[in-house]
């Protein structure tokens, strides 16, 4: 019985007789898109999830803009092909239900492209030089950065800072401040893209906390999506790292050492706890000692 119900459920979501999935595919399906946009714009908003292919050919973005067949008129959707696979799933996270332009009030609906086979597959001649199109295919690599993976050795364009995350008082006064912290960014980071690491800067003023990513267009979509935020009462600052700040220092003097710094988060701990007794043994409004109730 169990087994016929997973049948079921199979044939239920199979795509309609003729349509199939490419077993690597790189291509959303868009709709709602404004009558009088092109393909540069459509481009410049689909290219914050990834590296848009080229067309050799063409040497211009793989985006097709459907036409009404009566009128020829630009019907409001696309189909956009990503250099790259994981591209996909971050359109789709992040641009389905998005304005294509900012207040409009008209989302986008952003999905996994779907295929139609018509008829027998014949092979398309293509022309122009072998050397164009090598070097159009070699700019288009050059975009990812290295070894044509969408990823890179720059730390600077894969490294989210999230400030004011937390206060010292918050990460000092509960033990598992920090590793509850890290487990919530990590959880939302990830709906972005492949994370790297997270790590929480326990002794920053700023309350930083780093995200790395795997791609740098990923780290792009998160810090976009995270700046305004609020989280703790506290409205999040979330910009690329600069590649030069160490927020594991700030909050220490210059020339402080290990042992220094040690000693000033030991001091400030027990400030904390003083703090706390001192607030537990206050009188209460009645004048009476609220230890002695």
């Amino acid at each position: 019985d169990k087994e016929k119900e997973r049948r079921a459920k199979r044939a239920a979501n199979a795509p309609p007789e003729g349509w199939f999935q490419l077993k690597t595919n790189t291509s959303v399906y868009v709709t709602g898109l404004p009558d009088d946009c092109d393909a540069e714009e459509i481009k410049g908003v689909f290219s914050k999830c990834g590296v848009i292919k080229i067309d050799p050919d063409q040497d211009a973005p793989r985006i097709k803009l459907y036409q009404d067949k009566t009128t020829g008129a630009f019907k409001g959707d696309a189909l956009v092909t990503y250099l790259k696979e994981p591209s996909v799933q971050l359109a789709c996270t992040i641009l389905d239900g998005a304005e294509f332009r900012p207040n409009t009030g008209t989302a986008m609906g952003v999905t996994e492209a779907q295929f139609e086979m018509k008829g027998d597959y014949v092979a398309k001649k293509r022309g122009g030089s072998k050397k164009r199109k090598a070097a159009i295919l070699a700019k288009q690599e050059a975009a990812l950065n290295w070894g044509g993976f969408d990823d890179t050795k720059d730390r600077k364009k894969t490294t989210v800072i999230l400030k004011r995350m937390f206060t010292l008082d918050e990460m000092f006064a509960d033990p598992q401040f920090r590793t509850e912290l890290e487990e919530d960014v990590t959880a939302e980071a990830r709906k972005f893209g492949v994370l790297d690491k997270v790590k929480v800067f326990t002794t920053n003023p700023e309350g930083a906390v780093s995200v790395r990513f795997k791609d740098g267009d990923v780290a792009g979509a998160c810090a976009a999506a995270m700046r305004g935020r609020w989280f703790g009462g506290q409205q999040i600052e979330a910009v690329m790292w600069d590649g030069v700040t160490n927020y594991a220092k700030q909050g220490a003097g210059e020339s402080e050492t290990v042992a220094e710094q040690e000693a000033r988060l030991d001091k400030f701990g027990k400030e904390l706890e003083d703090s706390e007794d001192h607030e537990a043994g206050a009188e209460d409004p009645d004048g009476e000692d609220a230890m002695a109730a």
